[in-house]
């Protein structure tokens, strides 16, 4: 009688959508604190190595970058190709927070960066904006950035994320 108990609580559990958590046995909160430490770890390959590297190494094949005060791009190359000439600019931020969905395939994260370093002529550049990630979750546990968005804040300004 027991066994047929079970049976009968599993079929109907199990026939009322009820499920594991699609983000596994951590759940979304350690996939939010992962995706949090990708992007605090994008940031340091970004000021150690410049800006095109850190975004080769994390962009998805089909990602879509929008630039500040430029066009959009799409792809790697595309990416790699405009920032390329960036290597002496060092670009940090920190993350504000994160946000990862339900079933944790996607999550965005957001914050202030800054820069600093020389134009083309020698002129000393101090930038600062907001950025907007989006990154996919990949099936190694990895996240890779899917859609990127900055803006710049205007000259002179301090403004907070």
């Amino acid at each position: 009688m027991r066994a047929i108990l079970v049976v009968v609580v599993g079929a109907l559990t199990a026939g009322c959508g009820w499920q594991a958590s699609p983000c596994g046995t951590r759940g979304a909160d350690d996939a939010r604190m992962r995706l949090l430490a990708a992007d605090a770890a994008f940031s340091r390959t970004a000021f150690e190595r410049g800006p095109a590297a850190a975004f080769g190494e994390v962009l998805d094949a089909d990602s879509v970058f929008l630039a500040s005060n430029y066009g959009t791009l799409y792809g790697v190359d595309d990416v790699v190709t405009f920032l390329g000439g960036d290597e002496a600019l060092r670009i940090s931020w920190i993350p504000a927070d994160a946000e990862v969905a339900h079933g944790c395939d996607i999550g965005y994260t957001f914050g202030a960066w800054s820069a600093d370093g020389a134009d083309a002529d020698g002129n000393p550049l101090d930038l600062s904006g907001k950025y907007l990630a989006v990154w996919r979750h990949q099936d190694d546990g990895g996240w890779r950035l899917a859609v990127y968005m900055q803006n710049s804040d205007p000259a002179g300004s301090d403004a907070e994320p």
